[in-house]
């Protein structure tokens, strides 16, 4: 007949309690981790003052700065040494074109750069009060924040016309 086998009578514990094979340490139950929200402010910042600076270099002269746009970028390169810059550079190359048609492409080109990054600095500046409300959140500790809404407020502020404004359901202050 067949052998019978012996059961494994490993003693049952609770998992914080349990022992790591390599070390022999208990192991320790996981913390619950938090956002570092002020890091991901100034990082947020830091990328909007960059934007502001390249669309600056590209609707002014080659070569002209702004002393106050530079000196807010430098809040962020002196609070995080070593920390690299956001944006891409670029690097022009002239190849064939004669002087007139190297002015006419970087007219354009910078022409094109200025719209873009005065397009994405409205978008960076609009999506601010959203973050904002994120971090608010995130600082808060609590697993849920909850916004009271009175629906009689927001028929009153909708009035006559059904239509309801920006301040109906804006963030709680």
């Amino acid at each position: 007949m067949g052998r019978k086998r012996k059961h494994n009578r490993r003693k049952r514990v609770k998992r914080a309690e349990r022992v790591r094979r390599s070390g022999g340490r208990p192991r320790r139950p996981r913390r619950r981790r938090r956002y570092d929200t002020q890091m991901i402010r100034d990082f947020f910042e830091h990328l909007l003052w960059e934007w502001r600076v390249h669309h600056y270099e590209n609707i002014h002269p080659v070569g002209a700065t702004n002393t106050e746009l530079v000196d807010q970028l430098a809040k962020y390169t002196g609070k995080y040494p070593g920390s690299p810059a956001l944006l891409v550079n670029h690097r022009v190359h002239h190849g064939s074109l004669s002087p007139e048609q190297v002015e006419e492409a970087s007219r354009l080109a910078r022409q094109e750069w200025s719209y873009g990054s005065a397009l994405i600095i409205t978008l960076l500046e609009r999506l601010e009060p959203v973050l904002e409300q994120a971090l608010a959140c995130a600082d808060s500790g609590a697993p849920a924040i909850f916004r009271d809404i009175d629906l009689a407020e927001v028929l009153e502020q909708a009035g006559s016309d059904g239509e309801l404004g920006q301040t109906a359901c804006g963030p709680q202050e």
